[in-house]
């Protein structure tokens, strides 16, 4: 099946309303073939924003981390209804794409596009990274690629091994697998059609975590370019475990504003609006100064 055969076989099976066992497996049937990156990274830490709704302020860290609270977990990017996992950004040397404001527009993205919002109010939140995460990473969107320099060094360092390793008198099945997963890397820069394209993103992250779990590879996470920053940031999805074990753990938190220019809505910019914390042992902190 070509890579825009099985685009429109998955447009068919949601159109259909097929369970999302069935277009997990549809996916799983057509990447167990293909050559799925994985990689181990040695980031310093993740980036983590959250909301501050009702003027509520968070004092421990498990109010920054995954949800806990599994009914109110909607389908999202990488994770299925009332699956917990822990969402954030990773740095990166590409111009404009920090991780810092990768997280914060990822988290406010519905206000940022509603003029009426002057100003919201985050934590951010930092997350050591204890050992190296063994991680999928999905570099292959030319979009990506153009406006963020990791993803394309990625690229071209998967698509020469995917070429190295294929005889050259098959290039057509070379293109294959390329074309394979540049579709998928695009299914996740999308932010139009959420609904739909979350059935997809959320089953492949299940499906290479299945795929490699078959082969007693235990994957931290996966990594993609973030839709909302136009694919510039890196994006992570990992499953809850990492903070469970201590795998990451919090060690710096800080509110920030969402602020509006009222003479131009599409004018914005953040900024600190507390003192910066460190949680002790517990996870607990207390912010001195709020303004």
């Amino acid at each position: 099946m070509t890579a825009s055969a099985f685009k429109k076989r998955l447009s068919l099976l949601i159109d259909k309303s097929s369970s999302q066992a069935v277009i997990e497996q549809e996916i799983f049937d057509f990447f167990v073939t293909k050559p799925i990156p994985i990689l181990k990274v040695a980031h310093p830490f993740v980036a983590r924003a959250r909301i501050n709704s009702n003027s509520e302020i968070f004092s421990n860290v498990s109010q920054l981390s995954y949800n806990p609270k599994k009914t109110k977990i909607k389908l999202q990017r990488a994770n299925y209804p009332r699956q917990q996992v822990f969402y954030g950004s990773v740095p990166s040397v590409a111009t404009n794409s920090d991780c810092q404001s990768t997280a914060l527009v990822e988290t406010c993205m519905e206000h940022v596009k509603d003029h009426s919002q002057l100003r919201v109010y985050l934590t951010i939140s930092r997350w050591v990274i204890n050992r190296p995460l063994v991680v999928s990473i999905l570099p292959f969107s030319s979009i990506s690629c153009k406006r963020n320099s990791d993803f394309k060094r990625a690229n071209e360092n998967y698509t020469k091994i995917i070429f190295e390793s294929i005889d050259k008198r098959y290039h057509s099945a070379r293109q294959y697998f390329i074309d394979s997963l540049e579709f998928m890397s695009d299914i996740f820069c999308q932010t139009n059609d959420k609904q739909k394209c979350y059935q997809i993103s959320a089953s492949y992250y299940n499906v290479v975590n299945r795929f490699f779990k078959n082969k007693n590879i235990y994957l931290d996470g996966l990594i993609y370019p973030s839709a909302n920053t136009e694919a510039s940031g890196m994006n992570i999805a990992l499953r809850k475990e990492t903070v469970v074990d201590g795998t990451i753990n919090c060690d710096f938190v800080a509110m920030m504003a969402m602020q509006r220019d009222p003479a131009n809505p599409k004018n914005i910019s953040f900024q600190s609006v507390s003192d910066e914390q460190h949680p002790d042992k517990n996870g607990n902190f207390v912010f001195r100064h709020v303004w």
